[in-house]
């Protein structure tokens, strides 16, 4: 439920600040695009004819550069040495005439026709005929008188230039108006809580991975990001004349060689001297019930008696398997299915018990479900609860610490002795002749020699011998009043006391 709890305010948080970053900086980022994209259509708008060409003037203009005389005693200067050179043209020289009155020449001063369209200060010069001298001309903050020397036809490359008097798009025009606004924040927070919710799920992953990972896994990873740092490294002066692309390609270059290093380091585990730093997983403290364990109903009284600590977790594959037991045609794979989820739900109302919330590292749905368990121990370093025998086998091989109930059972079985005296009731016969069988309180057998005729009494015995097999303990014993049983002395003990 904490979990649950921080990952939502994480999400939260994400959709707030995705919210605020796409109000803030979308406006721009859709005035910008728009813009590049209205200008680029525009100066692409050409007429294409092979054989145009245009008509180019060439002036020289004078210019008056004196900033301390007013705007006037400029004008003035300007109309002067009009007056005089156009007095004196045809014997005069222009350069001296222009230092005469305190001017700037700047010779050959190309306009095309096409310019002149987009400047109206400068459209009375296409009238000027060959030597010809403007009026004052007022181009921007300072006046210019221009002589036209001479004309000339040039191709353009079959490119007429289009209208220069279009101002250039701005921004898009909508992109301030509340509900642009708006929709840009809504965007923002879904995006911006999805970004959240698939890094909290990330980092979570691999913080897990990290804590389970082994010491010499870690120095392994650690060694290799290092490595594919520094080999990234050169390249920031090779894609610096990228621009923003620059340091993306970097970035995906970092990470690819940082993989590169941690995979060539794991292929020579062998030789790395910090291999050996492998230890044990570590636990976590979670016990994972297998369904085995559940359909037996044991755990529930093991659990009960406050012997099985820890964070109970119960797969949801498990629960699954449950569901298609009790779901089965036969009557007894049916009850032990509805027994099982019984027991679950018993075990539900009395310990807290997380069910199918750490599944994400069970791997492939179609496995086999003690495959999946063994995984997912593994995985979270979680001991494994089960009474299932090729089960504990494969989990002890795979390094899973396992929990089996049947080995508690044998672990907390009456230890008795030969020669020891008890009481144990016959219900039943044996299988040789005068064989009488009864049960310790804890369900081991006792077959006791001569007692047929006692069968459905109380009777007091003596332990001859005791026999493990696989299931357990088998004991043989006498009848403690028999004449013709076993001397205590020759058991190796001497009698004991009756249980009571």
């Amino acid at each position: 439920m904490i979990g649950q709890q921080r990952r939502a305010l994480v999400i939260a948080i994400f959709a707030i600040l995705g919210a605020i970053l796409s109000m803030s900086f979308m406006p721009m980022a859709i005035d910008s695009i728009y813009s590049s994209i209205q200008n680029q259509v525009r100066s692409s708008r050409t007429e294409t004819n092979p054989n145009a060409t245009e008509k180019v003037y060439e002036f020289d203009r004078i210019v008056s550069e004196n900033r301390n005389l007013s705007v006037s005693a400029q004008q003035k200067a300007l109309e002067d040495f009009r007056a005089e050179w156009l007095a004196t043209r045809e014997s005069g020289n222009l350069m001296d005439t222009v230092d005469k009155f305190g001017l700037e020449l700047e010779p050959k001063i190309e306009i095309t026709e096409t310019r002149f369209g987009g400047r109206s200060e400068i459209a009375s010069l296409k009238g000027l005929e060959k030597g010809g001298v403007s009026r004052v001309v007022r181009e921007g903050t300072r006046y210019s008188i221009y002589i036209l020397r001479q004309t000339r036809i040039l191709p353009v490359s079959g490119n007429v230039v289009p209208d220069v008097m279009e101002e250039p798009v701005k921004g898009y025009p909508g992109s301030r108006q509340p509900a642009t606004i708006i929709a840009l924040g809504l965007l923002g927070a879904i995006l911006g809580g999805v970004f959240g919710d698939v890094g909290s799920r990330l980092l979570a992953k691999a913080n897990e991975r990290w804590r389970l990972m082994a010491s010499g896994d870690r120095v392994t990873v650690f060694m290799g990001s290092f490595a594919g740092i520094l080999a990234s490294i050169p390249f920031l002066f090779v894609f610096q004349g990228l621009g923003i692309l620059g340091p993306l390609l970097v970035f995906a270059m970092m990470v690819g060689f940082s993989f590169l290093g941690i995979y060539a380091l794991r292929s020579m585990d062998d030789i790395l001297p910090w291999a050996n730093m492998t230890t044990s997983r570590r636990r976590t403290g979670i016990r994972i019930l297998d369904t085995n364990v559940l359909i037996d109903g044991r755990i529930y009284d093991v659990a009960k008696t406050g012997f099985l600590t820890g964070e109970l977790y119960v797969p949801s594959f498990v629960i699954q398997e449950l569901q298609i037991i009790a779901d089965s045609k036969d009557d007894m794979k049916r009850a032990r299915g509805k027994r099982g989820l019984q027991m679950l739900k018993l075990m539900q109302s009395e310990f807290q018990i997380e069910v199918g919330t750490k599944d994400k590292n069970v791997g492939n749905p179609k496995d086999p479900v003690d495959t999946r368990l063994v995984r997912l121990a593994k995985a979270l370093g979680a001991d494994l609860v089960t009474n299932d025998h090729n089960l504990n086998s494969v989990a002890t091989l795979q390094d899973v610490r396992v929990l089996n109930l049947n080995d508690l059972v044998l672990a907390v079985r009456t230890n008795v002795l030969p020669g020891e005296i008890m009481f144990v009731a016959l219900n039943r016969e044996g299988q040789q002749p005068g064989q009488g069988v009864g049960y310790l309180d804890d369900g081991t057998m006792v077959v006791v020699e001569r007692s047929r005729e006692k069968i459905g009494q109380s009777v007091e015995i003596m332990v001859t011998q005791i026999i493990q097999t696989e299931r357990g303990k088998l004991v043989f014993a006498e009848l403690a009043d028999d004449p013709n049983g076993t001397d205590p002395s020759e058991l190796g003990a001497a009698p004991r006391r009756p249980r009571p």
